[in-house]
C-alpha cells in the first residue's frame, strides 16, 4: 500500500512542530490527521461515506499500516492492543509527513542551486552551490570535490534520505 501525505500545513505548538495533513492510501483520500504539538496522540478523521464503513476502514488500515511499515501480524496487534497501534501509526504518519516536507524543501532549493554531499559530512548536512545545477556545474564541482554526490540527481528516486544519512530508526 502506498501512503502519501498531501495538503500539509506545519506550525509551532507548545511541544514542538505540529501539522495538519490529508493521508492518501493508494491514491485514495483516506483521512485527515492533526498533530496539535501538544504532546498527545494525533487525531484522525477517517473519510468514509458511512459510519459503519469507517470502523471497517480503520481496522483494515491498522493492519495494512503495520504490515507495510513494521513487520507485525494481526496477532501481535491484538496482543499489544489499541494504544500500541496508535503510537506506531503516529510514528509512521509523522515520518511520512516530515519526509514530504523535507523533500519539498530540497526540491525548492534544488530548483535554483546545486546540492551535494561529500564523504565525512555530518548526517543531514549538505553543501549548496548557489548556481543552478547543470552538467557544467557538476563537472566544476567534481574537479574540486571528486567524491561529491549530487542530491539534485536523487530527489526523484528516494535516495536522498540515504545520501543524507537519514534513517527511520523508529520503524526498524
Amino acid at each position: 500500500m502506498k501512503i502519501e501525505a498531501k495538503n500539509i500545513k506545519t506550525f509551532r505548538g507548545r511541544e514542538g512542530e505540529g501539522f495538519n495533513a490529508t493521508l492518501y492510501f493508494d491514491g485514495v483520500r483516506a483521512c485527515l490527521v492533526d498533530n496539535d504539538a501538544g504532546g498527545g496522540q494525533f487525531r484522525y478523521e477517517w473519510l468514509s461515506g458511512k459510519q459503519n464503513e469507517e470502523k471497517a476502514l480503520q481496522a483494515r488500515t491498522k493492519v495494512e499500516f503495520l504490515k507495510a511499515h513494521k513487520d507485525e501480524t494481526e496477532e501481535t496487534l491484538k496482543v499489544k492492543g489499541e494504544s500500541h497501534w496508535l503510537d506506531w501509526m503516529d510514528v509512521v504518519v509523522a515520518t511520512i509527513v516530515m519526509d514530504t516536507v523535507e523533500l519539498a524543501s530540497l526540491r525548492r532549493k534544488a530548483a535554483k542551486n546545486a546540492l551535494y554531499i561529500t564523504p565525512g559530512m555530518k548526517s543531514g548536512m549538505y553543501m549548496v552551490c548557489k548556481t543552478p545545477f547543470s552538467p557544467a556545474v557538476k563537472e566544476e564541482i567534481l574537479k574540486r570535490k571528486p567524491d561529491a554526490k549530487f542530491l539534485n540527481e536523487n530527489l526523484d528516486n528516494g535516495e536522498w534520505k540515504t545520501m543524507l544519512g537519514i534513517t527511520d530508526s523508529e520503524l526498524e
